[in-house]
């Protein structure tokens, strides 16, 4: 099963048609090795992104030139589904591993969505999800420690998984530097 099916198949009943409507949307994939850049903050997009395998993660460019990652995505998350309603990226993208993601032009996928309500349902959905996992994200940097952060952090990752692959053993593969990990979480390496 595609990644995303995969994914969006734990938060809603999805017609075997649509899936093939959705699927459809994707009509080229891209791969990239660890440090390559996906696009980058004030590009024009006309693509979103779907993760087929691999990480990667989402950031900005601090004004004393540190960098703070915003996201990190999994396979079958979505990349860019902020490009719906903003024409330019407001953060960069790159790969945290090698991976693949596939490509989808916006404007098919917003007529899709003018046409279906329910897959406009999904992917409002979808993007409450980002949503909520980006509040507790915050609240991790915010008010956690460095041991609680990293614990959440962890936890987090692990449970993105399972969502992907029920069986997923609770150890978790992190093909990510320790500078990284810090980034995520406004800690120091020393942390």
């Amino acid at each position: 099963m595609h990644p995303f099916i995969r994914k969006i198949s734990n938060f809603a009943d999805i017609a075997s048609d649509e899936a093939d409507m959705l699927l459809g949307l994707f009509h080229e994939e891209q791969s990239y090795n660890e440090g390559d850049s996906v696009f980058s903050e004030g590009e024009d997009q006309s693509t979103f992104f779907v993760v087929l395998e691999g990480w990667f993660y989402s950031y900005s460019i601090l004004p004393d030139g540190s960098r703070q990652i915003h996201d990190v995505y999994h396979a079958g998350d979505i990349i860019g589904l902020d490009h719906m309603s903003w024409s330019v990226s407001t953060t960069s993208v790159s790969a945290a591993s090698s991976g693949r993601l596939a490509v989808a032009p916006l404007l098919p996928a917003r007529r899709m969505m003018f046409r279906n309500p329910h897959l406009s349902a999904i992917f409002y959905s979808l993007h409450m999800l980002t949503n909520v996992q980006l509040l507790d994200r915050i609240t991790a940097v915010a008010r956690l420690g460095a041991y609680e952060s990293l614990a959440f952090f962890l936890s987090d990752a692990i449970a993105r998984r399972k969502v992907m692959q029920a069986d997923y053993p609770s150890e978790l593969y992190l093909p990510l530097s320790q500078k990284f990990i810090a980034d995520c979480l406004g800690l120091s390496a020393v942390h």
